[in-house]
């Protein structure tokens, strides 16, 4: 407790210990009869400044050693592509539980809506896909629903997941040659529906596959039906990113070369020709590949977090996509970006479900405050979602639920 607080309070004390001694000595003696009103007077007086300078030192005290316990502390950690020390509260205490249909909450690829008012049942709604210790055969499109951001559900008893397919050939370490990922999810305005997007590889075929499947009521969702379908090397569409507003749709997604390509379309089923969009990183001396991102409208401009890995050589190195920062840039027209400036890093604790690295993330804007919710990997493969919010997307505060209370407050 600082020594200004220390004196007021101190000082407050003895001034209202003094008066209530004097009075109550007076009143027990009788004496000053004839002085009573204007003492009585001037001892209240001198009783209430000394009891406002005593619950002055109360009330900090209270402030500084009681609720600061309470408050997330920032942490020093080390930025792994630049080497430099930061200092950040932004990871979350624990990753949120979502229970998928493989009995775990090891979740990756989030994507989130928020309405105004409830929707069918819940205001925010997430497709994810389940992928514990990074297993592709678990990789599959599950939908929840949320009123709280904080506690989700299998929205309106749906069996997880959407889609579930079955590889007919594995690789030598085991892993699926046919496999989903890579969920997104938007709200079309004009019909009022929800449509559910992931991708699907198949390395049997060389092929990659953007499926999408839709609700009008938040329970019955439709077969799913094709965005787009391309050869692997050419046409993959890694991590698309979709808006849906009045004049159509809008994809930002990684292709050839781990760069960022840009369409649009009028019904989400015939594309434009692809047009690379330059979004470059604050740091230039890094030698970065971009990644897994999202792309949200807000307030008429656009804004993205992205994930991306450092490279050291020729050969990109593929483990390096396990221990990536999250990066933010905003654009006036989704094709001029501002540089990329990091906002999230991995925790770098050993036992924690996101101290290795950061994956696809994906973020809402509401009531002036942004909410992240970041894929992390811990150091045994552990996956999970973690959830960040701030009226500053680069001055975020990590989740903790045992304190959430100011989580919902709104920004004036």
């Amino acid at each position: 407790m600082r020594l200004r607080f220390f004196i007021i309070g101190t000082l407050g004390l003895i001034l209202l210990t003094f008066a209530l001694t004097s009075f109550f000595y007076a009143k027990a003696t009788n004496s000053g009869k004839k002085n009573r009103k204007p003492f009585t007077i001037f001892m209240t007086l001198l009783a209430l400044i000394g009891l406002s300078g005593f619950s002055y030192m109360t009330y900090n005290f209270v402030q500084t050693k009681y609720l600061a316990r309470h408050e997330r502390q920032a942490e020093q950690l080390i930025d792994n592509t630049t080497g430099e020390k930061i200092t950040t509260k932004a990871n979350a205490k624990e990753r949120l539980v979502l229970p998928t249909a493989y009995n775990t909450v090891e979740t990756t690829h989030p994507s989130v809506v928020a309405f105004p008012e409830k929707w069918h049942g819940y205001k925010y709604w997430m497709a994810v896909t389940s992928y514990p210790k990074g297993d592709a055969a678990k990789e599959n499109p599950h939908i929840f629903g949320s009123n709280d951001l904080v506690t989700w559900e299998a929205a309106n008893d749906l069996k997880n997941p959407l889609d579930e397919p079955k590889s007919k050939e594995f690789d030598q370490d085991n892993n699926p040659k046919q496999y989903d990922s890579d969920t997104h999810i938007v709200y079309n305005k004009e019909k009022d529906r929800l449509e559910v997007f992931w991708r699907y590889v198949d390395d049997i075929k060389q092929e990659a596959i953007i499926y999408r499947a839709d609700t009008l009521d938040g329970k019955t969702w439709s077969d799913k039906k094709i965005t787009n379908r391309g050869p692997r090397k050419t046409d993959d569409w890694v991590s698309p990113a979709f808006v849906k507003d009045e004049s159509g749709y809008k994809v930002w997604y990684v292709a050839n070369g781990y760069r960022i390509w840009y369409r649009e379309s009028q019904d989400g089923q015939t594309w434009t020709k692809p047009v690379e969009v330059n979004v470059p990183y604050e740091n230039k001396t890094a030698n970065m590949h971009h990644w897994h991102l999202d792309v949200q409208k807000i307030e008429g401009k656009y804004e993205m977090i992205l994930v991306g890995s450092k490279q050291e050589g020729e050969k990109p190195d593929l483990e390096e996509r396990h221990v990536m920062n999250l990066y933010h840039s905003s654009s006036p027209d989704g094709k001029q970006w501002t540089d990329l400036t990091p906002i999230i890093y991995p925790s770098q604790k050993k036992e924690a479900w996101d101290g290795r690295g950061i994956y696809r993330s994906c973020f809402i804007k509401e009531n002036g405050k942004y909410y992240v919710f970041y894929s992390g990997i811990g150091f045994d493969d552990t996956r999970g979602i973690g959830l960040s919010y701030g009226a500053d997307i680069n001055n975020l505060t990590g989740v903790d639920m045992s304190n959430y209370a100011d989580l919902h407050k709104k920004i004036k």
